[in-house]
């Protein structure tokens, strides 16, 4: 038996190649850590509310949210002309609620995540590898971002031309031309 049931269907979707860029990635990495996590299957916790928020604390002590934060700032000053860098550093961390998104992550985290997902996790992060693969990901999200936004506006760009047509229309969304007789 697989960590995804009976059969290897659920794993050929979850691998679906259709899937590109950095969804595709993040389910190949988040199956790896189950199937890793799996060889530590005697001493697994069984999967409650409980015990999720309990390693989603874990999982936070190991990747800090005020260290990815402290990234992303820079990476937003880095925009910012230099006589007023710091200044932009200091107001957006004065004004940021880091505890509100320590919360969240938390809440996030133990939602979504299994026990099985979140021990991998830890125990990815908790290696050097995991260690220098988080710290690059700032780099890599910002490497990104910028395509998804464009891609994201041509194609939402693309819908609405093509649903002003009435070509064709998005599910539940009535044609332009509907009722108009």
């Amino acid at each position: 038996m697989t960590p995804f049931g009976a059969d290897n269907n659920a794993l050929n979707r979850w691998l679906d190649p259709d899937i590109k860029g950095p969804m595709r990635m993040f389910r190949i990495t988040v199956v790896l850590l189950a199937l890793t996590g799996s060889a530590f299957a005697g001493d697994v916790l069984s999967d409650t509310p409980e015990n999720r928020a309990k390693l989603a604390d874990e999982y936070l002590k190991e990747v800090p949210v005020k260290e990815l934060l402290d990234d992303i700032t820079e990476r937003i000053a880095a925009n910012i002309p230099e006589n007023k860098r710091e200044e932009f550093k200091s107001m957006l961390t004065k004004h940021f609620d880091l505890d509100a998104l320590v919360a969240a992550e938390k809440e996030s985290l133990a939602k979504v995540f299994t026990v099985g997902e979140l021990n991998a996790m830890i125990q990815y992060q908790s290696t050097p590898e995991g260690k220098s693969s988080m710290k690059k990901m700032g780099i890599y999200m910002a490497d990104l971002m910028p395509v998804i936004q464009t891609e994201l506006k041509k194609a939402i760009q693309a819908t609405a031309q093509e649903a002003k047509s009435g070509s064709q229309t998005p599910a539940g969304v009535p044609s332009p031309t509907a009722g108009n007789h």
